[in-house]
């Protein structure tokens, strides 16, 4: 396991504990407008790979098609530090896996109507979905692949910024802050 993995790990684990582990995710979209939202960080691997679902009819995953290229960022309040993940995207065949382990009510997301999408009267909304129900086509498992990653703890003084590139074979590389 590489550095910057081992302390990303442990400072989610601190951090989340047993909560969903919340991040940034910034996509470009075909004209080059950036586009920020929030994902769930389902798993990371330990590889530095980071799992996300996502329904394949959303604006994000039309502009992930377009441009695979995103960086996802991190906050950790209380450990009082920040990653900046920035890698591509690809979908991960691991669909009934994950599938089972979302809650009930996440699973019925899947099968609201089309998101960001006018709202009207006569659609519904279930509330759960039992895992043993089959997912719909629009539910998408994507894969983060790390090529740079930033470490910035605010605890030091002066604050410590290190980075990681794949290229140099994550080899660290201390940064000003």
């Amino acid at each position: 396991m590489t550095d910057w993995l081992a302390i990303l790990k442990e400072s989610v684990h601190e951090e989340w504990e047993n909560r969903p582990v919340v991040a940034s995710l910034a996509t470009v979209d075909a004209s080059s407008n950036p586009h920020v939202r929030h994902v769930i960080c389902r798993l990371i691997d330990d590889q530095g790979n980071i799992t996300i679902t996502s329904d394949a009819r959303s604006a994000k995953n039309l502009q992930i098609r377009g441009n695979p290229h995103v960086e996802l960022s991190l906050w950790l309040p209380q450990k009082r530090q920040q990653f900046r993940i920035a890698g591509t995207i690809s979908t991960d065949s691991r669909r009934d896996e994950i599938w089972r382990n979302l809650s009930d009510s996440t699973r019925a997301t899947f099968f609201w109507p089309t998101p960001g999408q006018p709202r009207t009267a006569d659609q519904s909304f279930d509330d759960a979905i039992p895992d043993t129900v089959t997912p719909p086509p629009n539910f998408e498992v994507l894969l983060l692949t790390p090529d740079q990653v930033e470490h910035l703890d605010l605890n030091p003084h002066p604050h410590r910024r290190r980075r990681w590139l794949r290229s140099t074979n994550w080899i660290v590389e201390e940064l000003n802050p």
